[in-house]
């Protein structure tokens, strides 16, 4: 019996151009793809100024945090692109598109016992303006596999190979690549405990794309727009999304807070309520500064009777140890019913 060929539906996005496309739809015949293109570069050979050696500042990686950590919602990474060791090819001859998973494979030395390297896949259009692909970030401690630690020797290279997140993007014609490296991703990737340098050998280090050649029109497929979806049974009270990326007195400081309420009638007229902030800050040259700070308070309420909880989450660290405290508390017809407060101090292994 004849095994059916494997099809995979592709959606292709350009990069930034000043209103975000939305790409189009096409029809592989498999996964993966059997005629990818091995794209393969020396970071050698790539245009480069300045140092070959990082060491800080902690906040690289602000321009998409972990609430957009693909950088949708921020087009300007030129603040991170400035504090990263960055490497561009020239102006491309033609367009390329990539599809699948970007990797680097970089040959690195640390000076302490600890490190990490964070690397961002950036295209640059003619003008200089660039928008992030793809990101990835490695501990070094692990630079073969995430399950097998392999001690770092201060002061002594070491090879590793790790891959982006995966990507599908057209870079038009005479648009650039970059790809930006540093010792921080933050706040998508706790720091280490400890400040260290990070230096890069370009000759023994490499970016690796998988492109994909040139497809036929018939491969285009037209997806009619799906009908709008049927109005859910509730009735938004109010909405809210708030978030910020600021400095305070050294201190750079991510926030994000979502509130809101809703009324469900079909359910005896229920109506939910919600509050959940976050907060995480780091110093510019201080990982051990870093902090976590979660609130969140919901409820529940039909006349006459009301329930709910209020939590917390707060988490620190002095370079030896995660210090974790975490609160829960029961609330019924207004009134505190039931509190636990959780504390434990969590040794840091290899990082």
């Amino acid at each position: 019996m004849e095994m059916p060929e494997l099809t995979a539906w592709i959606r292709t996005a350009p990069p930034y151009d000043g209103a975000r496309s939305q790409g189009y739809w096409r029809v592989e015949p498999s996964w993966p793809l059997h005629d990818g293109i091995g794209w393969e570069r020396r970071l050698s050979e790539l245009s480069h100024e300045g140092s070959l050696t990082w060491s800080g500042p902690q906040w690289v990686g602000s321009h998409a945090p972990f609430w957009d950590r693909a950088g949708l919602g921020s087009t300007d990474s030129s603040a991170d692109d400035s504090a990263s060791l960055a490497f561009e090819t020239e102006p491309l001859a033609e367009a390329i598109e990539i599809l699948g998973l970007p990797e680097v494979d970089l040959h690195v030395t640390v000076d302490e016992p600890v490190g990490l390297v964070a690397t961002r896949l950036l295209t640059v259009d003619p003008e200089g303006g660039s928008h992030m692909i793809c990101r990835g970030s490695r501990n070094l401690v692990f630079p073969e596999s995430l399950s097998d630690p392999v001690p770092i020797e201060p002061g002594v290279g070491r090879q590793v190979r790790f891959p982006l997140l995966a990507s599908s993007v057209v870079v038009p014609e005479g648009w650039r690549l970059r790809l930006a490296i540093a010792g921080a991703d933050y706040p998508v990737v706790f720091p280490p405990g400890r400040r260290f340098t990070l230096t890069i050998d370009p000759e023994r280090s490499s970016l690796i794309l998988p492109l994909v050649p040139s497809r036929p029109e018939s491969s285009t497929v037209d997806i009619p727009e799906a009908p709008p979806p049927p109005q859910p049974p509730v009735i938004v009270i109010s909405d809210e999304l708030e978030w910020s990326v600021t400095k305070q007195d050294q201190m750079n400081v991510y926030t994000k807070r979502i509130a809101g309420a809703e009324r469900l009638p079909q359910r005896g007229d229920l109506e939910i309520d919600s509050e959940l902030a976050w907060a995480v800050s780091v110093s510019d040259q201080d990982p051990n500064s870093t902090r976590v700070r979660f609130d969140g308070t919901v409820t529940y309420d039909r006349p006459g009777w009301s329930v709910g909880t209020i939590a917390s989450l707060d988490l620190t660290t002095d370079g030896e140890s995660f210090d974790l405290v975490v609160e829960l508390a029961a609330i019924h017809d207004h009134d505190q019913i039931w509190k636990r407060r959780w504390e434990e101090r969590i040794p840091r292994q290899w990082s």
